[in-house]
């Protein structure tokens, strides 16, 4: 397994071994999927199930997958990672079809355990290697073989290949010979899943593209930053969940830029398809630090244009409604006295 993508599900209903959380690991070219159900989603407990059940029997990945988890962006898993020469990759944001090749297997399992699992459901973790048998050795549209043939390089012997006693493979008369035919079939085998991956990519890309609009942005663009939350006794769908104005400091590629909220700001990596443009004026603490790819025009002005550079950038630090033009740009502080015997 060269490329390999994690992710983790649940809570689920706690199970009879006091199991909540269930790890899945496949593989990006064979599409072979790993199930580890573990009691929690501690940095700890992740790096401990990768290693007991991916990395010591399936071998060391090049490059492991992954979304902005706690879990995943832990000390003890980016040790791990450079211990082991592990090129981690994170996928963008409020972005899972970044990684949608892990996505796609939550639904399939889950539409597996619904039809599967008891009345209260606490049987799941027992089920657990069952149902990750099952999807490895069917067969997948994408390679048009199973993942259990293309990791082992056999077929399986199920059920019903033991009810019809169906006749196995002559054995090869030398290990010389095995070795060739492995090899051969392994080529065969591994040229024809490429030239399928290459043309579902290709479909793929084709229907994505009829249904997305081109949007463009440029380093000093003012947007909005779509960031989906659910608060208690507020309805989801009445709820505006643009948040800003951010603004674009740097351009990573086509599509991930890095936005800022203030100056003093964390700054953030965002998709644009979670980005709209900004039409207001230009906020106040954005106005003393202008940039040099945005232009100077009646919209993008100051909400107080007379304030000096200085007066305006004594306020960064201080918490302002960017969209709010009647702030004012100094606020009385407080005097600290300390006490008597500190004088």
């Amino acid at each position: 397994m060269q490329k390999i993508h994690c992710d983790l599900t649940g809570p689920h209903v706690t199970s009879r071994h006091g199991y909540k959380y269930l790890l899945t690991v496949i593989c990006s070219f064979t599409k072979y999927l790993i199930t580890v159900p573990i009691r929690d989603k501690t940095s700890l407990t992740v790096a401990k199930a990768l290693m007991r059940h991916v990395y010591l029997v399936y071998g060391t990945p090049e490059i492991l997958v992954h979304d902005q988890g706690g879990e995943f962006w832990s000390d003890v898993m980016t040790d791990l990672a450079k211990l082991l020469g592990i090129q981690v990759s994170k996928i963008t944001s409020h972005r899972p079809s970044s990684n949608g090749v892990i996505e796609r297997i939550h639904s399939t399992l889950h539409s597996i355990y619904a039809k599967v699992i008891s009345v209260n459901q606490r049987n799941w973790c027992e089920l657990t290697p069952y149902v990750a048998h099952a999807y490895n050795t069917a067969y997948h549209a994408s390679t048009t073989f199973s993942p259990f043939y293309l990791m082992f390089m056999r077929r399986p012997r199920g059920v019903v290949e033991l009810q019809i006693d169906a006749p196995t493979e002559a054995a090869p008369e030398s290990e010389e010979q095995y070795v060739n035919e492995v090899s051969d079939r392994m080529r065969t085998t591994y040229a024809l899943v490429r030239e399928q991956l290459r043309c579902s990519f290709d479909r793929a890309k084709k229907r994505y593209d009829a249904r997305v609009k081109a949007a463009r942005f440029s380093e000093g663009d003012l947007v909005w930053y779509y960031v989906p939350r659910s608060y208690r006794g507020l309805n989801r769908k009445w709820m505006l969940c643009n948040n800003g104005p951010f603004r674009i400091v740097r351009r990573i590629n086509d599509v991930n830029m890095v936005i800022q909220r203030s100056p003093s700001a964390k700054a953030v990596i965002a998709h644009i398809d979670r980005l709209q443009p900004y039409a207001g004026e230009t906020p106040v603490c954005w106005a003393a630090h202008p940039h040099p790819n945005t232009a100077r025009n009646p919209r993008t002005q100051a909400c107080h244009p007379n304030v000096d550079q200085r007066q305006s950038s004594a306020v960064d630090d201080e918490p302002l409604d960017p969209t709010n033009c009647n702030d004012t740009l100094s606020r009385p502080r407080r005097t600290i006295r300390l006490p008597e015997r500190f004088r």
